[in-house]
């Protein structure tokens, strides 16, 4: 799993809390995560924006999701 988080095209930061948080590593599958790297890439391409913040939310996300991991709301 971690070698596909570093292949995707995520901000540094949230690459790295997924590898390393153990808190959503069950719940993460590779659907999950390609979701959320559209969702970057889009982003990057029609706004300029911070990357941190953009990992901070979905972190929260992530976090406050109650259907988590079946449902993503960004």
């Amino acid at each position: 799993m971690d070698l596909f988080i570093d292949n995707l095209d995520l901000p540094l930061q949230l690459k790295e809390y997924f590898s390393k948080s153990k808190v959503h590593k069950k719940e993460l599958s590779e659907k999950v995560l390609n979701d959320i790297e559209e969702f970057f890439i889009l982003y990057r391409s029609l706004y300029t924006f911070d990357e941190t913040e953009f990992s901070a939310n979905v972190i929260i996300t992530l976090k406050k999701c109650k259907d988590f991991p079946h449902s993503i709301i960004i």
